[in-house]
């Protein structure tokens, strides 16, 4: 669960099995379900993106400067 810190969002809840999950920013989130795929989420305005999907384990080992480890594979996510 996410919890707005002022109150100016909505508290907000991702109804999925989250295995890992890593911060790109203050309102960003990258997590994955283990055996599906890796998504983004912006808590903001509520979008959600599929980044990779599949039958892998899909453990998110970092994230750091638009680079997302998981697997032994790596990920450039476009941060716009």
């Amino acid at each position: 669960m996410f919890l707005s810190k002022d109150g100016s969002l909505p508290d907000l809840q991702i109804k999925e099995n989250i295995y890992t999950i890593v911060w790109m920013s203050d309102d960003e989130v990258i997590y994955s379900i283990k055996n599906k795929g890796i998504y983004y989420y912006n808590l903001t305005n509520m979008y959600k993106q599929e980044l990779v999907t599949g039958s892998d384990e899909f453990y998110i080992e970092a994230y750091d400067d638009g680079i997302l480890k998981y697997d032994e594979n790596i990920l450039e996510i476009n941060e716009e």
